[in-house]
């Protein structure tokens, strides 16, 4: 759990949307995990918005964070 949370706050330092995607992109990513990546540590939405405008419930997108921020930590 602790990886996660390390990841999580590595993202939140990154300072700009380019080099975010940079980051993003370094991964085999889905296009709809970098979506919800850049709504929740770019425009800081939450989980329930961002499952709302998506169409999924709040657990699901905390679901597929959770396997984002997996693909994601050896980029960081």
């Amino acid at each position: 759990m602790s990886e996660h949370i390390d990841t999580s706050r590595k993202l939140r330092e990154i300072p700009l949307m380019k080099q975010f995607d940079d980051v993003l992109n370094l991964c085999t990513l889905s296009d709809e995990d970098k979506e919800i990546l850049r709504r929740h540590y770019i425009k800081k939405q939450t989980f329930a918005l961002i499952g709302d405008e998506l169409g999924y419930s709040e657990r699901t997108i905390k679901e597929k964070h959770q396997k984002a921020l997996r693909k994601i930590s050896h980029a960081l």
